[in-house]
């Protein structure tokens, strides 16, 4: 009865990884709720990692990573940085792109690049708020 007590009250049986989560939402400016949708997982469980109640296992802060951009690493462990870095992890997605491209057959990897510099395109026609014209789409053959 006393150490169910003590865990409750005292700060360190708190995980430490629910002080980092706490931050997270605060610098996102998210709820519970909306990262609970966002990766999965109920609300109520997010309020049990808020709490300290439970560990977050390493998929699940994986998962955070890609919704707000903060490390995994950092949110089980605290260690640094906190954030990703944007450019670095840019270039990383653009060398596993061109890594998977390479294993492909010529003609396969030729109408994927195309269609990324048509995605390309239409988010910089975005970007210089011109409207976007809706595309037709062909009917695959087979």
């Amino acid at each position: 009865m006393l150490y169910a007590y003590c865990q409750v009250v005292l700060p360190s049986a708190v995980h430490p990884s629910a002080r980092r989560l706490t931050k997270i939402l605060q610098d996102r400016d998210m709820t519970q709720n909306q990262l609970a949708k966002a990766i999965g997982v109920t609300q109520g469980q997010i309020s049990r990692w808020l709490r300290g109640r439970n560990a977050i296992p390493q998929a699940t802060a994986m998962a955070i990573e890609t919704i707000v951009g903060a490390r995994w690493q950092w949110l089980l462990n605290g260690s640094r940085p906190q954030y990703v870095d944007l450019d670095t992890a840019a270039e990383y997605a653009v060398s596993e792109f061109r890594n998977i491209l390479l294993t492909l057959p010529e003609a396969q990897w030729s109408r994927i690049v195309a269609s990324v510099r048509a995605m390309a395109e239409l988010i910089n026609s975005m970007k210089d708020g011109k409207p976007i014209k809706p595309v037709k789409h062909r009917k695959a053959k087979g």
